[in-house]
């Protein structure tokens, strides 16, 4: 009987001993070894912003084929997801215990973002761009009523239709505008140039791959069908991106106009442009280049072709959430056969130089939150204009004279500011803004919008965890501005 009593001690001190030390080697692991947050996150082309990449995020099961709770099976349960944090501490018998760092909810909220990133949504806006110039001639006003709709197919393939109603107006002229409008005199009157219609683009796109077919306003004087392909991806390294699209830098250019003193339609261009893109990011940090060649052409319009490239860098300098400020320097080169910037008949009324250059330095603040995301930007720099000497009415064959518009050269300052934000003012519902003022192109030019956002399926606001989906055909995403 005492050896039995003794037997039995030793063996419960045996037991003791090894459950103290089991509970020791815990909390010395525990103490080692450290939750390790791991924040390897892509960042935007434009701004440098960091952008937690949300493809591939799904919860993982790794083992040996044994099911959860067999005896001598290690069972790992991790979640593979930028901003998920855990920590996995393997004991002795391979059985783990998951440490996470925030609460439940929010890993609910990130998951329900991820899930439905690809969730359709209908957008209803209505922008307003103004070029200042004279009324009734080079002056504009673009009002837009849009409608788009937009799903994807096997999360993979995203279709969208864009229906608008569009007003183009330069006003009634007041006879004191020293540009000559049509076959008319300087300083004539004649009734309000303003058009109507209706036109729209349906779209294609995945990846790496993006489609458009639409036409310009009906009821327009000149109409025309407009299109586009793009290959790649809009962030980089490379995109080729080829477009049909009108020319909006006046009404005549836009829209065509009628010549008061023939009757005779004229304008309505079009720009048939092929361009490539290079770009680069790391870290905030990136270098962009790209070159474009276009061919432009409209009813009673001369013919003509130009060239123009652009390249840059910037470098995130203040990091602040998800996103800082960005510094950044920036030249831009164009060429055109001939100078069309005029508005009698024959010419095209568009900004045509033979030599323009701009060097500007821009300058960026990007920030997102749970339920906001904005930019602001502005730059200032400085732009050459070389214009040539052109004939009045270029498309009028057998004047054995006829009057010559004066070519020019100047140089002046460079504006561009722009702003712009998406609020989220609930899970399915977003007011997304935006404002825009330079000179660009030689006019000043203005453009402010506000549009509503509806989409069918919840995007959690209690996590700031970007959303990338399927991008249009242009390569933009449909919920970021990166």
């Amino acid at each position: 009987m005492r050896q039995s009593r003794a037997v039995t001690l030793t063996h419960s001190l045996a037991v003791l001993i090894v459950l103290f030390g089991q509970a020791g080697h815990f909390r010395a692991s525990a103490q080692t070894n450290e939750p390790k947050v791991e924040k390897k996150l892509p960042t935007s082309e434009s701004t440098g912003s960091v952008a937690p990449a949300t493809e591939g995020c799904r919860p993982v099961h790794d083992g040996d084929g044994a099911a959860d709770g067999e005896s001598g099976a290690k069972v790992r349960v991790r979640l593979i997801q930028p901003a998920f944090v855990s920590y996995l501490d393997q004991n002795e018998a391979g059985q783990g215990e998951t440490i996470d760092l925030r609460s439940d909810q929010e890993i609910q909220d990130e998951l329900g973002l991820v899930r439905h990133r690809h969730t359709p949504f209908v957008t209803f806006g209505s922008p307003i761009r103004v070029r200042a110039g004279d009324a009734g001639v080079d002056r504009l006003v673009i009002q837009d009523g849009d409608a788009i709709g937009s799903l994807t197919l096997a999360n993979a393939v995203r279709l969208t239709v864009d229906a608008r109603l569009t007003n183009a107006s330069s006003g009634t002229p007041d006879g004191r505008s020293t540009r000559v409008f049509g076959t008319l005199p300087v300083g004539a009157k004649f009734t309000e140039q303003t058009q109507s219609g209706y036109g729209g683009e349906a779209q294609l796109s995945t990846n790496l791959l993006g489609l458009m077919l639409g036409m310009t306003p009906r009821g327009f004087f000149v109409e025309h069908f407009v299109g586009g392909i793009r290959l790649g991806l809009e962030q980089g390294p490379v995109m080729l991106l080829a477009v049909r699209e009108p020319m909006k830098d006046s009404l005549v250019s836009y829209a065509g106009a009628r010549d008061p003193g023939t009757g005779l339609v004229w304008g309505g261009v079009v720009s048939d442009s092929v361009s490539l893109q290079l770009s680069h990011n790391a870290s905030g940090d990136g270098q962009y280049l790209s070159a474009r060649y276009a061919d432009l052409h409209g009813q009673n319009v001369a013919n003509n072709w130009g060239v123009d490239g652009t390249g840059g860098a910037y470098w995130r300098v203040v990091k602040s959430g998800q996103g800082g400020l960005s510094v950044g320097l920036n030249v831009t080169g164009m060429h055109y056969e001939k100078n069309q910037n005029f508005f009698t008949l024959g010419q095209g009324g568009y900004f045509s130089p033979q030599l323009y250059a701009l060097a500007s330095a821009p300058v960026s603040w990007y920030d997102r939150t749970d339920r906001v995301e904005y930019e602001i930007s502005a730059g200032v720099g400085v732009q050459h204009i070389v214009e040539d000497a052109a004939p009045y009415y270029p498309t009028i064959r057998g004047l054995l004279s006829q009057p010559t518009y004066q070519g020019q050269t100047r140089t002046g300052p460079n504006y561009n500011l722009s702003f712009r934000v998406d609020y989220r003012l609930a899970p399915q519902v977003s007011l997304i803004a935006f404002a825009t003022a330079n000179n660009a192109r030689d006019y000043a030019a203005r453009t402010i919008g506000i549009s509503l956002r509806i989409l069918t399926q919840r995007l959690p606001t209690g996590t700031g965890l970007r959303v990338r989906s399927v991008p249009d055909w242009r390569g933009r995403q449909p919920f970021s501005f990166f």
